[in-house]
């Protein structure tokens, strides 16, 4: 993608990244008109991946794995707004959200489902 990053994990951090770049090449502010319809496609393109990745997270069970910052992890618990993941072959847990995949207590720590 040329105009947002992979490294986007929820549709505020999208939204406050379009407003930025909306600023800067809307036709309307002295920007390009070609590019601001490139930033709207990916826009909708970022939408749809983080609302697919929030309805996988709903469908979590015990036992599933998640890959956390690229680790195997195994789903010890599910809740109705969060999980618990344990790294395989180590005594770590964390807690993250189901909306987002982000760790509660670190944000650093990101979940997503093996492809």
């Amino acid at each position: 993608m040329r105009f947002f990053s992979d490294d986007i994990d929820s549709e505020v951090q999208a939204r406050l990244n379009y407003k930025r770049l909306a600023v800067l090449y809307h036709p309307d502010m002295g920007g390009n008109e070609e590019v601001m319809r490139e930033i709207n496609q990916e826009y909708e393109i970022v939408k749809k991946r983080l609302r697919k990745y929030r309805k996988d997270f709903d469908d979590l069970r015990v036992g599933d794995m998640v890959l956390v910052n690229g680790t195997e992890c195994e789903v010890t618990a599910v809740f109705e707004k969060t999980f618990i993941a344990k790294a395989k072959g180590r005594h770590r847990l964390a807690v993250f959200e189901k909306k987002t995949g982000c760790s509660i207590y670190d944000n650093k720590f990101k979940a997503r489902l093996p492809e």
